[in-house]
């Protein structure tokens, strides 16, 4: 670390955990070794704080600054976002949401409710594999999308946890269909003659 003029006190702390603040000395290398933490809590992100202590009121500023990033857990980005979609209701209104169609999944506000709770309707009305099926229809490419998410959730066990009852049964499905369209464009672009006009 840098020197710094005698009077301003530097300290370095998780972003997401303020509060595990480790001073800095200066002209010394800072290393410094962090409490066992969950793995969607491991961050880059790192906050900066500088003091003035020598004479009259203390004055404190942070900055947050981005630390390079080695050697971190392989299903980290899982553990975040299951974290963040968290129920199979989340999940659900996700699907509606990502599917682009604007409707909100209303927690057993219909037939078919899991056995965690989490409705297989719409708000308007839709089961899940209506919803499905009109996203392959109208806006195919949020397949694409979804299929990353339920990947990313797949990847950790809470995350697996959050997929409804069943979800499989109405996905799989979907996911080939979804392939099958790919693999007929593909095929239609390499057969496609080409026109030339003066």
């Amino acid at each position: 670390m840098p020197r710094v003029p005698a009077g301003i006190g530097v300290k370095i702390a998780p972003h997401n955990h303020p509060a595990e603040a480790h001073e800095l000395r200066p002209g010394a290398a800072v290393e410094i070794e962090l409490e066992p933490r969950e793995i969607a809590d491991v961050t880059p992100f790192l906050r900066l704080t500088v003091s003035r202590t020598d004479e009259g009121p203390v004055i404190e500023r942070s900055t947050v600054i981005c630390s390079q990033f080695d050697g971190g857990p392989d299903d980290r980005y899982h553990e975040i976002f299951a974290r963040q979609i968290d129920t199979p209701e989340k999940f659900m209104r996700l699907l509606a949401l990502l599917m682009g169609f604007g409707s909100v999944i209303l927690a057993g506000s219909a037939s078919g409710t899991g056995s965690r709770g989490g409705s297989w309707s719409t708000g308007a009305g839709q089961g899940v594999l209506e919803l499905l099926a009109r996203a392959l229809s109208e806006n195919p490419e949020s397949i694409d999308h979804l299929a990353t998410i339920v990947e990313h959730l797949r990847g950790s066990s809470s995350g697996v946890a959050i997929l409804p009852p069943g979800w499989d049964d109405v996905w799989i499905p979907a996911l080939e269909a979804r392939r099958a369209m790919q693999e007929a464009g593909s095929r239609h672009r390499r057969t496609e003659k080409p026109v030339f006009r003066l």
